[in-house]
């Protein structure tokens, strides 16, 4: 444990005209009214707890930069009190601040360590402007949902935590965690009586409109007529993983037909797995007659190129290693591509020879039909094993939605070709018209003009015939509807003409 100051709320303009104290006092209520409750082994704690505030002077005081080691066997009960005996100190992120500001006195070795570098200098990623608005936007709930519990008796839904995510200057990742603040010692005082609030506006579930009422209770209960005191308990966890999960289901939940989301879902994926030696690919297997068309379609072969020219594949050889594998698919893993593998499939020689030293190939199936192909490479060995599959695993289902879409997607789009261009087939010639619409599809790929091909059967003799028309029966609808309201007015005409 460390009793060092960092004070970050300097960085927040906002807050630094509130008027804040760092006291322990309520802290010392506290143990006042657990030792009347309890009646346990925990009394003797809370007895001794109590025994060592006679050891520190002045320690009803307001805790400055000047006296705060003074005050270090109380910080050291307060965590005791409030962290099982089963935590490990190097694991348990957790720290003690000032009322309502990023200004933290005292904490476990590793909250230290998130913030400063071995050097003790404060990490320059850890605040930007853009999660400094987030924060004291959440922050501002957080205060005023203290200040309508202490004297409207009114508890708010909001949450008292605030999730902040910065990139990691080791590894080049971006992490997210979430800041939980325990704020049942901090005291509020008002100058004046607080004025009368229609409480029933407030309750709401949605943050835009929690951002309306903050407004709104920033005009009626200005900060600055508040008073502050006592500390807050801030506990920190590392959330990236849960993060990266809920922000591939969104993307796929709220996805959009032709958004481009594959970049930002393999940006996820790598935050999962934490590691910036590894690059992650999912690759959707599109199809026209049963041939590999990932190259056909505009926003997927866009991202083939970037893929390729990051990993310096060729584009065709590529295609090539992909169609060889899904013949015989299979989920493979090889920690060090240097040492030849017995049985390893034919593609492992194609990243070999483009310097991939360790990978991870993930086929993902819907109902035993393959849909997808997901790659983790690594120019470095023994980056990748099949441990990375069960970090992978839970969000799969997410990720074959997202391949499932795009394949539809494809599809439609091919379908639409084809009823723009030519009549209502037969299923035994869909496959001509299918080859037809991926051609001109992939004219379009190429940013060329696209023209639709004549589809003939040069060496079909038919034993039996049938001729239709492009938009016949449509043509037909209209001259039918067109006719009878030709009628129609004939007939109104008549009867207007015998009354």
């Amino acid at each position: 444990m460390k009793v060092k100051l960092i004070d970050l709320s300097q960085e927040e303009p906002y807050f630094n005209q509130v008027r804040t104290s760092i006291k322990i006092v309520p802290f010392h209520d506290f143990l006042i009214q657990r030792l009347k409750e309890e009646n346990n082994p925990r009394q003797s704690f809370f007895q001794q707890s109590m025994e060592q505030f006679k050891e520190v002077a002045d320690w009803d005081q307001e805790i400055t930069p000047e006296n705060l080691f003074r005050f270090r066997k109380i910080f050291d009960i307060i965590y005791f009190t409030f962290t099982p005996p089963i935590f490990s100190d190097l694991e348990n992120i957790w720290a003690l601040a000032a009322p309502i500001k990023e200004k933290f006195f005292y904490g476990t070795d590793v909250f230290y360590n998130l913030l400063t570098n071995t050097d003790g200098t404060l990490k320059k990623n850890l605040i930007n402007r853009e999660g400094l608005l987030r924060i004291a936007q959440r922050k501002k709930r957080i205060i005023y949902s203290l200040i309508l519990q202490q004297f409207y008796n009114y508890t708010s839904n909001w949450k008292s935590e605030i999730i902040h995510s910065y990139k990691d200057e080791t590894s080049k990742l971006k992490r997210f965690y979430r800041l939980t603040f325990d704020n049942q010692f901090i005291k509020i005082k008002l100058n004046g009586t607080p004025p009368t609030i229609d409480l029933t506006t407030i309750e709401t579930d949605e943050e835009d409109d929690e951002n309306g009422i903050v407004a709104r209770l920033q005009k009626i209960l200005p900060l600055e007529n508040f008073y502050f005191e006592g500390f807050s308990i801030v506990r920190i966890s590392d959330i990236t993983s849960e993060y990266a999960f809920d922000h591939i289901k969104d993307i796929v939940v709220n996805l959009i037909p032709g958004q481009k989301v594959y970049k930002d879902v393999n940006s996820s994926l790598g935050d999962l797995l934490g590691n910036q030696n590894i690059d992650i690919t999912l690759l959707p297997l599109l199809r026209v007659n049963d041939k590999l068309a990932i190259d056909s379609f505009k926003d997927v072969d866009q991202y083939l190129d970037n893929h390729c020219d990051n990993q310096n594949f060729e584009k065709e050889a590529y295609l090539d290693a992909i169609n060889n594998f899904i013949q015989q698919p299979q989920t493979c893993f090889y920690s060090d591509l240097n040492n030849l593998h017995p049985n390893e499939p034919a593609i492992i020689s194609f990243f070999r020879n483009k310097q991939i030293k360790s990978l991870g190939i993930i086929p993902v199936y819907q109902e035993k039909q393959l849909i997808g192909i997901l790659e983790i490479l690594s120019k470095h060995k023994n980056e990748i094993n099949s441990q990375c599959l069960l970090v992978i695993n839970p969000v799969l289902p997410v990720l074959r939605q997202l391949l499932l879409t795009t394949i539809h997607e494809f599809n439609q789009t091919i379908d639409q070709i084809i009823e723009r261009n030519f009549t209502p087939l037969q299923p035994a010639t869909q496959w001509r018209f299918n080859e037809a619409a991926w051609n001109y599809l992939k004219q379009s790929t190429e940013g060329n003009q696209p023209e639709i091909e004549h589809v003939n059967f040069p060496l079909v003799y038919p034993l039996y015939g049938a001729i239709d028309i492009r938009n016949s029966s449509k043509e037909r609808n209209q001259a039918l509807q067109s006719d009878m309201y030709y009628q129609l007015n004939l007939l109104t005409d008549l009867l207007k003409k015998l009354s």
